[in-house]
């Protein structure tokens, strides 16, 4: 599984819609729970979910090691 992670966050870095698209199907739905937990505001917890993607995606050629560290942040809330 977390190989599959890697290989997708190999292809954001590259510009990879579908794999950017893949990251956020996984993930988004449980962000907003888990932002919503601490915002309780259902709206403002999508926009803040919205802004981790979009600078995710901004950053894809920046630096691999900050996707990374992305990465290892979003499994870690994905798990609890």
């Amino acid at each position: 599984m977390l190989f599959e992670y890697l290989n997708i966050i190999s292809k954001i870095k590259k510009g990879d819609k579908q794999s950017f698209k893949i990251l956020f199907d996984q993930f988004y739905d449980a962000l907003c729970r888990f932002s919503y937990l601490i915002i309780k505001d259902k709206f403002i917890a999508e926009d803040v979910v919205q802004n981790v993607f979009i600078k995710i995606w901004e950053i894809k050629i920046k630096s691999r090691l900050i996707l990374q560290l992305n990465l290892t942040y979003i499994l870690r809330l994905k798990i609890h």
